[in-house]
C-alpha cells in the first residue's frame, strides 16, 4: 500500500519520471472506465489526474479508499512502469478502449507490488505434486504389505514360510 511518503503521479511524464508512484483515483472510476485481458494480467483503463489515460495492473486489495468508497479518493497501491507493446494484442486493445482510449500503448503500470500475484492454488501446486508423490511411495507398499499379510491381496514377494507350507 502506497503510504505519504510516496510521490503522486499526475501525469504520464510523472509516470515516467518517478521510479515508483502512486495514483490518486476519484472513487472507483479506474474500475470503471474500461479492462481487458492483457498476458494473463487483468488492466483498468486508467485516468491519470491529468486526464491521460493508461493500461494499469492494480491490486484491488491494497488501494486505500478515503470517504465514500464511490465519490472519493482512491489512493491506489505503488507502482511502476513496464515496459510493453500492448498493441500487439488487438483483443485486449478492442476491450481496454470500448470506452476510452488509452494515450501511452507502449508501457502498462504495474501496481501489484514487485512479487507476481498468483492464486493460492497456483503456490502450493508444485508442492502438491511432491507431497502426493511421497505419500503414494510411502502408502502403497505399506498397505498393499498389510492385505497381502492378511490375505487380500497377492504378495509382491511371497515369503519363504509360505512356499514351504505350499509344498506340503
Amino acid at each position: 500500500m502506497a503510504d505519504e511518503d510516496v510521490p503522486r503521479a499526475e501525469s504520464v511524464e510523472d509516470l515516467l519520471t518517478m521510479g515508483t508512484f502512486t495514483v490518486v483515483s476519484e472513487g472507483i472510476s479506474y474500475r470503471n472506465e474500461g479492462a481487458g485481458y492483457y498476458e494473463d494480467m487483468y488492466l483498468y483503463n486508467l485516468r491519470l489526474p491529468s486526464g491521460e489515460r493508461v493500461a494499469a495492473w492494480i491490486n484491488l486489495e491494497n488501494v486505500q479508499n478515503q470517504g465514500d468508497i464511490y465519490s472519493g479518493a482512491a489512493i491506489l497501491p505503488v507502482g511502476q512502469v513496464v515496459w510493453a507493446d500492448l498493441e500487439e494484442n488487438a483483443s485486449f486493445m478492442d476491450q481496454i478502449t470500448a470506452g476510452y482510449p488509452l494515450d501511452r500503448t507502449d508501457f502498462y503500470v504495474d501496481m501489484t507490488g514487485n512479487a507476481a500475484k498468483y492464486s493460492e492454488e497456483y503456490r502450493t501446486e508444485n508442492y502438491t505434486l511432491w507431497v502426493q508423490g511421497i505419500t503414494l511411495l510411502i502408502c502403497f507398499p505399506l498397505f498393499h504389505g498389510l492385505g497381502s499379510h492378511f490375505g487380500v491381496f497377492p504378495a509382491f514377494f511371497p515369503s519363504r514360510r509360505k512356499e514351504r507350507e505350499e509344498q506340503f
